[in-house]
């Protein structure tokens, strides 16, 4: 199971696990894992899936209204020995709640928005990056009732050159949205980001190496306040 730790690194322990009933009809349940919205007919909207970083199943409870391409939290499982279609895996007891997402923003110089607000932790959930979507967690200082949305910033002016090699940083902010507050709202979001731009940008050798750093204040003179993660550099494999 994910779990938000309060503390920055890079999470690398599995979050999914199996149990065997027997060698030919495994059980699997997938627990506090991102999606993405697909449908098997993207003309018609019919047979709604979950693309997520295990595969791409069927999800016949998902509501129709979702958009190809939203973002999810879920949690499921798979029954192999009590399987729908003989073609396509299907889930069962999926539970879900959408989650928000943009695409990485690359700019060079001044980082100045309205992305102004700080977060205590943030996590990247190395393991479950579907295709070019990296997925995030954050944990914040105080419960406002708000909900959050984020941005990833690739400044180019922030590259640095290790052993011959470029490495950029990623700079994370974030904002609340300007809606009335929310009751019961979790202190821990999650956040998908498109990162594909950034990939094509830096890969090297099927591989892209960066760092992360998010904004956690700001100091007396009023300049940003950024923590690194501890597992920086992170290197990653890319398509």
């Amino acid at each position: 199971m994910k779990k938000l730790v309060n503390c920055v690194f890079l999470i690398l322990a599995a979050t999914t696990w199996m149990s065997c009933m027997d060698d030919d009809d495994p059980y699997w349940y997938f627990r506090n894992e991102p999606a993405i919205v697909q449908y098997k007919d993207a003309s018609t909207g019919s047979d709604p899936m979950i693309q997520t970083a295990y595969g791409l199943f069927l999800a016949p409870t998902l509501d129709k209204q979702l958009e190809a391409g939203q973002y999810l939290w879920t949690s499921f499982n798979i029954d192999m020995g009590n399987q729908p279609s003989k073609t396509d895996t299907t889930v069962s007891n999926l539970r879900y709640q959408e989650i928000g997402g943009s695409v990485v923003k690359i700019v060079a110089g001044d980082m100045t928005d309205a992305y102004s607000d700080s977060v205590r932790t943030s996590v990247l959930y190395n393991g479950s990056i579907i295709g070019n979507v990296y997925f995030f967690g954050f944990e914040h200082y105080v419960a406002n009732g708000k909900p959050f949305e984020y941005e990833i910033i690739c400044n180019t002016d922030s590259a640095t050159e290790k052993e011959e090699k470029l490495i950029p940083t990623l700079y994370i902010r974030t904002k609340p949205l300007d809606v009335a507050p929310e009751q019961n709202l979790p202190l821990v979001s999650h956040y998908g980001f498109d990162m594909t731009e950034f990939i094509n940008l830096y890969k090297e050798n099927g591989k892209i190496t960066f760092n992360i750093k998010y904004k956690a204040g700001t100091y007396p003179d009023g300049k940003d306040k950024y923590k690194p993660f501890l597992s920086n550099p992170i290197t990653l494999p890319v398509r």
